[in-house]
């Protein structure tokens, strides 16, 4: 065999392992969830990134339950006024929906007006 391919191969199984082992040792990412909005609990809230958590109460809002669009309007000041709440409420009840929780927030800031 060659000097000069055996030496290629070698650094070529070098840089492999050497990927290898630091894919091994990177954090695991957790995948998206491929749950319908109506069964995202607490904890799949609150383990969404920052960004991701408003886009999350607009879309649950936008709608019903049956996944047809609503009349409701919503505006992303009630995201803001709705974000703090649902985390609160999620810190503390793992379990719950947090898909509920959003709709009966939506529903309460409609009631008092927003």
């Amino acid at each position: 065999m060659n000097t000069r391919l055996t030496l290629t191969l070698i650094a070529a199984a070098l840089a492999a392992t050497q990927g290898l082992a630091q894919a091994q040792t990177a954090p695991a990412a957790h995948p998206p969830s491929n749950k319908p909005l109506v069964q995202t609990s607490c904890k799949d809230y609150l383990e969404m990134d920052e960004v991701v958590k408003p886009k999350f109460i607009y879309y649950t809002v936008g709608y019903s339950k049956k996944g047809k669009p609503t009349s409701a309007t919503f505006d992303v000041v009630d995201v803001d006024k709705i974000q703090p709440i649902v985390d609160e409420y999620c810190r503390v009840h793992l379990t719950a929906s947090a898909y509920k929780k959003v709709m009966d927030e939506s529903r309460s800031s409609e009631k008092t007006g927003k």
